[in-house]
């Protein structure tokens, strides 16, 4: 009788159904597969992390950030200077593009610094996030012609591609709405985000998730607005980041944040 009832019960539990207990909230993977995570199969910013976290079908998109060669070219890197992470040297707006080239993450896989426009096929299709870092990196201003010229250029690569673009200021929301893309502000705090000259012409904001209650996220949706949390490591913060229902959520740790979300 014993081996018929737990016959039954495996019949049942594997005819159970997963469920997505948060189906507003989109799951995007933070600088690709995780950011400053040694757990990540992939170093961060990597066409590697990249192509891993998006073949999770339930994965909306990947959020990346960019910093600007001497060349003017849009790379994938996090940081301003390439010393702590890469074989290589100084900051990365004082390396030409064959510079660039030639370095690689310390890693054991030892992954390629990417070029913006080399992540098109990956993210076509999908959803991007792209993080634009200092204009300026260790005093080497970057023109706004040469920073437009090469968004302009990776937007004409994309195939039905949504982006956001995460901003400090509006000074240049009109550019990104021609481009069809959403404005982001990186902000501290709901206050600060409302406390933004004319914030009322961005699509939203991206703040820490420690930062905001789910009240406060509600409030500024309410507004129409949307809003992207991060620094999510932790089992114990995807779960409380989820239950506030944000906008989108940029995942450190994508196996961990499906299995919270999806059931």
């Amino acid at each position: 009788m014993r081996f018929i009832t737990l016959f039954i019960v495996l019949i049942l539990l594997s005819n159970c159904k997963k469920e997505d207990k948060f189906k507003d909230v989109k799951i995007f993977g933070h600088a690709g597969d995780g950011l400053d995570m040694s757990t990540a199969p992939y170093q961060e910013n990597t066409l590697e992390a990249i192509e891993y976290t998006l073949s999770y079908p339930e994965v909306a998109g990947v959020e990346i950030d960019i910093q600007w060669s001497k060349d003017g070219t849009a790379w994938l890197f996090h940081d301003e200077n390439l010393d702590s992470q890469t074989n290589g040297s100084g900051c990365v707006r004082s390396k030409t593009d064959s510079e660039l080239e030639s370095i690689h993450y310390q890693g054991v896989q030892k992954e390629k610094l990417p070029k913006l426009n080399e992540i098109a096929t990956l993210v076509s299709n999908r959803k991007v996030i792209l993080d634009l870092k200092s204009y300026g990196g260790c005093g080497v201003e970057l023109s706004n012609q040469e920073r437009q010229a090469a968004l302009i250029e990776f937007n004409s690569l994309l195939t039905n591609t949504e982006v956001y673009a995460i901003v400090q200021d509006l000074t240049d929301v009109n550019f990104y709405n021609n481009l069809g893309w959403k404005t982001i502000l990186e902000v501290y705090n709901k206050d600060s985000y409302f406390a933004v000259v004319n914030w009322q012409n961005s699509s939203g904001c991206t703040l820490r998730n420690e930062s905001i209650t789910s009240d406060e996220i509600h409030n500024i949706q309410s507004k129409g607005k949307e809003v992207i949390l991060f620094n999510i490591k932790s089992p114990k913060a995807i779960k409380k980041s989820l239950k506030k229902g944000p906008d989108i959520i940029l995942s450190d740790d994508i196996k961990a944040t499906l299995i919270q979300k999806i059931r």
